[in-house]
């Protein structure tokens, strides 16, 4: 009988090669396992990316950056690209939502070396950095110096938008990159001359265009609203579309009362309190439907992060002065006034307001007189009359009262209307007998005389006229009462006139007018300063 030994040796060496086995079977099935997380990791990531919204990107970029730091194999290249891409997406919503977006360029950049020649990331970056900031969030000179800088460009930004749509990026991404700057000039179109708008081809998409590109596409120039709601219903938590929507129902909060635009920004402030384009607009809406109080918080935070954002200064001093803050309302007409802007006669007028109402009348008219001597709109006027009228300055006061009169709608100006006739009687004390002064209509006619149907504005002017000229007898009630003795109801003749607009008046007023009637666009147009409002942002830019 044999009896078989197995050598020691041998039994270590069987002993070591089953160890083996089973560690490289383990070990394979390990990297299998690695292998198929990462892959459902990367789809996810892709998703993501189509999903679009600004905490879809960031969570797309966290694994991409995972991803690409542990691959080693010829699968890098890649992975650094999708990370680049998703770089340059983040950047551009930044400055789409007016955040800072200077690290996510950097980034960008950084990557460039390691992304395929093909690519060509330098250029791609380029295309991005010309890419305009939200028009909300800055200055308007910030802005105006950029639209100049980007200006050579610009004249050939077509040759680039024909290069992106070869360019070998994730399609989604290339159209949203070209998308982004061309929304950034639509006006270079009209402004060449050109017969058909390339822009509104390029931003027509399918229906089932994935929420990243319908966003883009929806938010410029004149915004898809339906495109918008849309992504909305899509991705709840596409904030920034939120934003864009905010932006175009806001015009209409006078007729609807706002809770559709409040429920936008609301959304979008929840998660971007730092976009002081948000902030901006929130603080617009406001003072549209009625809170001056709510308006001011909303603009001192948008200054708080944009101290030269001269739209967000000046709202605040027409709301301070609208609820008779009068000293806070001078500090910061003050401020804007520093900024040397462009509309800068509308801080002289607020300024000047604030204080003929505090009864500095010499500094209100050095103001006003300053206000005049760049704009000759009739809110300027109307103001510089009653300061004059105040410090019995009456031929002066009568020809700025007048200037206003004559303005466009001038028969509906109660103020330059109760002032002009108090100059007339004042200065001229126009015979005896009995008038009646009528100030929401301006007409001066005879007691017991029935209005014939003449044409108001018309009449108006003829009427006084008359009475300059010796015709009428005497501007009853107003020349033993004076200005602030009237009564208020005076300027709501007609049905049309809701408010006795007697803001201008020292101590005069109410504390609840706070709305505006045109966009935030130049700074202080004609009719929204009429109407308590100054002015705000260029056209919501993309």
């Amino acid at each position: 009988m044999r009896v078989l030994v197995r050598s020691p040796n041998r039994s270590r060496w069987l002993l070591s090669a089953l160890a083996c086995t089973v560690g490289i079977t383990a070990a394979g099935c390990a990297s299998a396992r690695v292998r198929k997380e990462n892959a459902l990791a990367l789809a996810a990531a892709d998703a993501k990316v189509l999903e679009g919204c600004y905490d879809c990107l960031q969570d797309a970029r966290r694994t991409f950056e995972r991803l690409a730091a542990g691959k080693k194999s010829k699968d890098s290249p890649a992975m650094v690209a999708r990370l680049f891409e998703t770089d340059v997406l983040i950047a551009l919503r930044e400055k789409e939502l007016g955040l800072d977006s200077h690290g996510a360029m950097e980034r960008a950049r950084a990557l460039a070396p390691r992304v395929p020649a093909t690519f060509d990331a330098r250029r791609v970056i380029a295309l991005a950095d010309h890419a305009l900031p939200d028009g909300n969030a800055y200055p308007l000179e910030a802005t105006e110096a950029l639209l100049q800088s980007n200006k050579p460009f610009v004249d050939k930004l077509d040759t680039e938008l024909a290069w992106m749509e070869q360019a070998p990026l994730t399609p989604a991404v290339r159209k949203y990159i070209a998308l982004a700057v061309d929304c950034s000039y639509p006006d270079r179109y009209k402004e060449r001359g050109d017969t058909t708008n390339p822009l509104e081809q390029r931003r027509e998409v399918p229906i089932n265009a994935p929420p990243l590109l319908a966003y883009r596409a929806a938010n410029c120039a004149k915004a898809d609203t339906l495109g918008l709601k849309r992504v909305l219903a899509a991705v709840p938590q596409f904030d920034e579309a939120a934003y864009a929507l905010g932006n175009v129902v806001v015009w209409f909060s006078g007729e609807t009362g706002g809770d559709d635009a409040r429920k936008y920004y609301a959304s979008a402030y929840a998660r971007f309190p730092h976009a002081a384009g948000i902030t901006f607009m929130s603080g617009w809406l406001e003072l549209n439907v009625g809170d001056c109080r709510e308006a001011i918080r909303y603009f001192d935070e948008t200054v708080a992060m944009q101290p030269e954002q001269e739209r967000a200064i000046l709202q605040k001093a027409i709301r301070q002065s609208t609820l008779h803050e009068d000293s806070a309302a001078i500090a910061t007409a003050t401020r804007f006034i520093a900024l040397e802007t462009p509309d800068i006669a509308t801080g002289y007028y607020w300024r000047a307001i604030s204080r003929l109402r505090r009864k500095e009348l010499e500094m209100a008219r050095s103001d006003i007189e300053l206000a005049k001597a760049r704009s000759r709109a009739a809110e300027v006027l109307t103001a510089a009359g009653i300061i004059e009228f105040e410090q019995t300055d009456f031929i002066i006061a009568e020809t700025d009262l007048r200037g206003a009169r004559a303005a466009l709608k001038g028969d509906e100006n109660c103020n330059a209307g109760f002032y002009l006739g108090s100059v007339l009687t004042k200065a001229r004390s126009v015979g005896r007998g009995g008038c009646v002064l009528r100030l929401g209509n301006g007409l001066l006619r005879r007691q017991g005389e029935p209005h014939r149907g003449e044409d108001r504005a018309g009449a108006s002017e003829h009427a006084w006229e008359r009475g300059v000229q010796g015709e009428a007898d005497r501007v009853a009630g107003v020349g033993s009462r004076g200005p602030a003795e009237a009564e208020p109801d005076v300027c709501v003749q007609r049905g049309e006139h809701e408010r006795a607009a007697w803001q201008l008046r020292p101590g005069g007023g109410t504390a609840g007018g706070c709305r505006a009637v045109t966009r935030p666009g130049g700074a202080g147009g004609e009719a929204e300063r009429t109407a308590g409002a100054g002015a705000a942002a260029s056209v919501t830019r993309p």
